[in-house]
């Protein structure tokens, strides 16, 4: 076999392991809460499962981001900032709080919100930050924060867009958010541009949503973030041309919200 077609063999089955273990994780919640009840709600479930499994897998996700572009990009956050999903908080020490006035941490996963409220606390952002139990697309209720059109400097979404139900819609409603002049920052994997493992994300996309927080594998998200409106300033990369066999190519970058007069 050519070293081209392992390292294919390798990238197709490596969601194997991602889905087998939230399949443990949420076995393992059951068992410990016995919680009879959660069995007629699979979102409850699903929802357990995937905190279960950030927990355990997200600080090694993060300090992989160490070697990308993500402390820089969200280091350059200020203002007011929106940080969509931010989990257990595992992107508050690259902050520069010094930049900031206040940031909505959006997070639907309740499961996730102590260990975001401890990860607050260290950093020493209480004062700052403002945790919002919605989902991006629950409009009212991030009004009822102060979240409203045209008021936020800085939107930060790191691997989150893959997992809102509708993600063109939700991109244009981030548009709307920002002030003029306001910047959106994105880590995002989007779909292969090679054929083969394209298929292979639609494949696994048959499951994978299921089991790891409504992710999505192979979305074009960096078409509909281009799209979503007027931009004075697209600064995006991809490493799709790099990895033809990753299942979780990456666009990275900013994009910069036009002035009403351009």
């Amino acid at each position: 076999m050519s070293h081209e077609l392992k390292d294919r063999a390798a990238a197709y089955l490596e969601p194997v392991l991602f889905v087998g273990h939230d399949w443990l994780f949420a076995l393992v919640s059951f068992v410990v809460t016995m919680d009879f009840h959660a069995l007629t709600h699979l979102s409850v479930i699903k929802d357990r499962a995937f905190a279960k499994f950030w927990l355990a897998w997200g600080p090694g996700f993060t300090a992989n981001e160490n070697e990308s572009a993500v402390p820089a990009l969200v280091a350059s956050a200020y203002g007011v900032v929106v940080e969509l999903g931010p989990g257990s908080g595992n992107q508050l020490p690259r902050m520069d709080t010094s930049k900031i006035e206040k940031v909505y941490g959006v997070e639907p996963v309740i499961s996730l919100h102590a260990a975001l409220r401890l990860s607050i606390k260290e950093n020493k952002m209480s004062d700052i930050y403002q945790i919002v139990p919605a989902s991006i697309e629950d409009e009212p209720a991030l009004m009822k924060f102060g979240v409203n059109p045209g008021t936020v400097d800085t939107i930060i979404s790191i691997q989150v867009l893959c997992s809102v139900p509708n993600p063109q819609e939700t991109i244009r409603r981030l548009y709307e958010l920002l002030k003029p002049g306001g910047q959106l920052i994105i880590f995002e994997h989007i779909e292969n541009e090679d054929m083969v493992s394209r298929l292979m994300q639609k494949f696994w996309n048959l499951v994978w949503p299921i089991f790891l927080g409504n992710c999505h594998l192979g979305r074009p998200t960096e078409r509909y973030l281009k799209s979503a409106g007027k931009w004075s300033k697209i600064e995006l990369t991809n490493n799709q041309s790099e990895l033809p066999a990753s299942l979780l190519p990456r666009v990275w970058g900013r994009l910069i919200k036009a002035n009403a007069s351009k």
